[in-house]
């Protein structure tokens, strides 16, 4: 069924990366079994899909300037997951006879970067997701601070028109600026990883 959604040759398979990524997805939400994959795209993107997967651009993990940036948007997708957007937001852009073809095979989509496309959210779910990544993180005792200033650094690449457009999963409402004042937090709590787990996360896709 995964080789339904995008193919396997464009997955990031550095293990020791991915193994401290999946911890990292186990401390922010260990009630949950919940899919990590990394894959080789430049744009700064990350999205959740129907099946409890989250799919995370190798091009967010290089504009990260900490572990907590990359905890915030795991979480935030986290919370779309808990929510159950991903299918929601699916089915309200394909349809759900082409969403029944996607999930169980034979899609039309010709890779990830296509399929991040299609997902879109209303304004409410951006907000349940920030909102609820912000609770997973405060409950992990996981600095969450890092949501936030990923959302900023977002914003400097666009006024710097260093991206013609914002990734998916800031390109909703509310804006920009809302989103930040919203997701602001203190700098308390636990780092997300150690210094050497963060580096290996950062070589995740050197195999490819």
């Amino acid at each position: 069924m995964e080789n339904a959604w995008f193919p396997e040759a464009e997955r990031c398979s550095g293990a020791e990366g991915l193994r401290v990524l999946e911890a990292l997805g186990e401390r922010i939400w260990p009630d949950e079994e919940v899919k990590l994959f990394v894959v080789k795209e430049g744009d700064p993107n990350a999205f959740a899909m129907p099946g409890r997967r989250i799919v995370v651009f190798s091009g967010l993990i290089d504009r990260a300037r900490s572990p907590e940036m990359l905890a915030g948007v795991i979480a935030h997708e986290m919370g779309h997951v808990e929510y159950r957007h991903p299918m929601r937001g699916l089915v309200h852009q394909l349809g759900l006879g082409a969403v029944l073809t996607l999930v169980f095979g034979d899609s039309s989509l010709a890779g990830v970067g296509q399929l991040a496309l299609v997902l879109s959210y209303s304004r409410d779910m951006e907000r349940e997701a920030d909102r609820r990544g912000i609770e997973l993180l405060q409950h992990a005792g996981i600095r969450a601070d890092g949501m936030s200033r990923f959302f900023e650094i977002i914003k400097k690449d666009v006024q710097n028109s260093v991206l013609s457009d914002l990734p998916e999963f800031l390109s909703t409402h509310p804006d920009l600026d809302a989103r930040i004042a919203a997701t602001r937090q203190p700098e308390t709590g636990a780092p997300a990883m150690s210094d050497a787990d963060w580096q290996l996360v950062r070589k995740i896709c050197d195999s490819k």
